[in-house]
């Protein structure tokens, strides 16, 4: 036959790797008879659609391909008469290159298209040399044993050019894996046998994906869920878990076999970074999976491995006790969660449920106290100074209140909680503390007013927006409602004994976005903002569950005036944290009723 590579098309590019790939694929294909039929299995080079024209076809698709294996043929020895022959319409001279490209033995960097064809004619012979004993075999394969899906089209061929080529998606790692681990060679037994396994194979890894994409489990065990790499197909990343996981293992045996060899020897020992080679190889999964299964006994403990790790993940969603545990380490400010994440699958296999569990909570342990304090004084953790710990203190304080609550089903929302942080999550200010750099409007004074009418008549009867811009008049309103001590009258001024509290217990968690616009309004304003949010009438916005009961006063029953946050309300406030907190990681309360310390055999 003869080809005709259309003006439209890219010039020949494959790299030097893919030609191996090729080689390697299909040296290791082993045709097998067809049960119940007199024919043999064949290796499928993928479509060649093409478009009659006279004696020749134009060629759509898999011109790359027809390439490759011309070139292949041709460095393999066949004879050229037997051959297809492939022309170019803007580069004609390229057609007697590739006839001749068997004798070329010096660089051609004259045309573009010569210089990867000479890269594949070298990857070929490094094959050759590599493996002299089966020159002939692979040969034999390619003429005999394999095809291509032959895709003739009447339709106008540039036209079906561009549909084949526009928005072209790429099979996933985990697709092609998906086809590796059920190909039949991969079995033993009976026809049916076979079937029924692979329909039983089949069938858990859509059960996989199909909990993968309930978004409380994703966004739970996934410490990059809205990464790309992950839109067509999920498992991807349970694959990438079970590789590192495997290479781990390896290289810990590797480490073992070393351990009594002199430093010289640990030289080779080159840790594997995945993430990178995934960058660079988008297939590098899969080509790994791919040469972990020679025999069929190689396909369970594979199989196996995969299933496990994803069993393990799935069994600390399904505990709500494990899940906000879990949850809290993994994210935590300043955390590895790829890191973290493998750690506790490695400490899962090693380890009794109850054991993984108590070493989870040591670590939340360490997490607070640090690694040799005995205790930890809430009361002393100061905004600016300690924004790390304050950040952690709240989040553990969020969860362990959604875990003690009485509803079995409810359960932290780690989607909506990656969400925000993208954002960041803040530290808010119960009750502002800095002035109010703003024009007031006539509606503020008059909401201002309104906070303080009852408990401060002068002082109310006194702002205007005028004399609101003056510090001492707005520090008057702030300590007004923070229950600190007025001074002054509506001749001479006010102003307030308050002091500026950057303590814990005038803190909470806010997503940035929200922070910013709550921009140091005062306590009854933020509440009303807060109640807009979660106006039941429209979408709710996400709060977390401890920064909607701070602002609503849940943890200061005591409190006569709703619109005061008071240093009586701050105490309550940190007592509920203190308390909540010691007997969610299981340690003790101090005296002193601000402090959590270590059991004694935790010290």
């Amino acid at each position: 036959m003869t080809f005709e590579i259309p003006s439209y098309q890219r010039g020949y590019r494959w790299t030097r790797q893919q030609v191996k790939d090729l080689l390697e694929d299909v040296d290791t294909f082993e045709s097998q008879p067809v049960p119940n039929s007199d024919e043999q299995t064949w290796y499928c080079l993928q479509p060649l659609v093409v478009k009659e024209d006279g004696e020749k076809f134009t060629v759509i698709d898999g011109q790359q391909r027809l390439t490759t294996i011309f070139i292949i043929l041709k460095c393999l020895g066949h004879n050229q008469e037997d051959l297809f022959t492939i022309s170019y319409q803007t580069r004609t001279e390229s057609k007697d290159f590739l006839k001749q490209i068997a004798e070329k033995t010096q660089k051609d960097d004259t045309n573009i298209d010569y210089h990867f064809m000479l890269e594949a004619k070298v990857a070929i012979e490094e094959w050759k040399k590599n493996h002299e004993n089966r020159v002939e075999n692979l040969k034999d394969k390619l003429l005999y044993h394999c095809k291509v899906i032959w895709y003739p089209t009447d339709d106008n061929a540039y036209d079906v050019f561009k549909r084949l080529n526009s928005g072209k998606i790429s099979l996933s790692n985990a697709e092609l894996v998906k086809a590796v681990l059920l190909n039949q060679e991969n079995f033993e037994g009976s026809s049916q046998e076979i079937r029924l396994r692979q329909l039983e194979m089949a069938g858990e890894w859509d059960r996989m994906e199909q909990q993968l994409h309930n978004n409380l489990f994703w966004y739970f065990v996934n410490p990059d869920p809205e990464s790309v790499k992950y839109n067509a197909t999920r498992i991807d990343f349970i694959l990438e878990m079970w590789l590192k996981r495997e290479l781990d293992k390896e290289a810990a045996k590797e480490a073992a076999k070393n351990k009594n060899k002199n430093k010289d020897s640990d030289k080779g020992n080159k840790k594997i970074d995945i993430d990178t080679e995934l960058k660079n190889n988008a297939y590098y999964i899969f080509e790994k999976m791919s040469n972990k299964i020679k025999k069929p006994s190689d396909l369970k403990p594979i199989w196996q491995g995969l299933t496990n790790t994803f069993r393990t993940m799935k069994s600390w969603y399904d505990n709500r006790e494990m899940y906000h545990y879990i949850g809290y380490l993994m994210n935590m400010k300043g955390q590895s969660k790829q890191n973290l994440l493998l750690d506790f699958l490695k400490d899962s296999r090693e380890r009794t449920k109850e054991e993984f569990k108590q070493n989870i909570i040591r670590k939340i342990q360490k997490s607070i106290f640090g690694e040799k304090e005995k205790e930890l004084n809430l009361a002393d953790l100061t905004y600016g100074e300690d924004d790390k710990k304050i950040h952690d203190i709240l989040l553990l304080f969020n969860l362990a209140t959604t875990q003690n609550q009485i509803s079995e089903q409810s359960r932290y929302p780690f989607d909506e909680h990656y969400k925000a942080a993208k954002k960041h999550w803040s530290l808010e200010h119960i009750h502002a503390q800095n002035e109010r750099r703003k024009e007031f409007e006539n509606k503020d004074v008059d909401k201002i007013r309104g906070y303080l009418k009852d408990t401060h008549k002068e002082l109310s009867e006194y702002i205007n927006k005028n004399n609101l811009k003056d510090r001492k008049t707005y520090n008057a309103v702030i300590g007004a409602l923070m229950g600190a001590e007025v001074i002054g009258n509506k001749n001479n001024g006010f102003s307030s004994t308050f002091e500026k509290d950057d303590s814990l217990k005038n803190l909470a968690l806010l997503q940035g976005d929200k922070n910013a616009a709550f921009n140091n309004k005062l306590y009854p304003e933020k509440k009303e903002m807060l109640a807009k949010w979660e106006d039941t009438s429209g979408k709710t916005l996400f709060v977390p569950i401890c920064t909607r009961n701070v602002f609503f006063k849940h943890y200061s029953p005591n409190s006569t005036n709703p619109l005061f946050w008071d240093d009586a309300a701050g105490k309550e406030y940190l007592t509920a944290i203190t308390e909540t907190i010691a007997n969610y990681i299981k340690v003790d309360r101090d005296t002193n009723e601000f402090i959590i310390k270590r059991k004694q055999e935790e010290k």
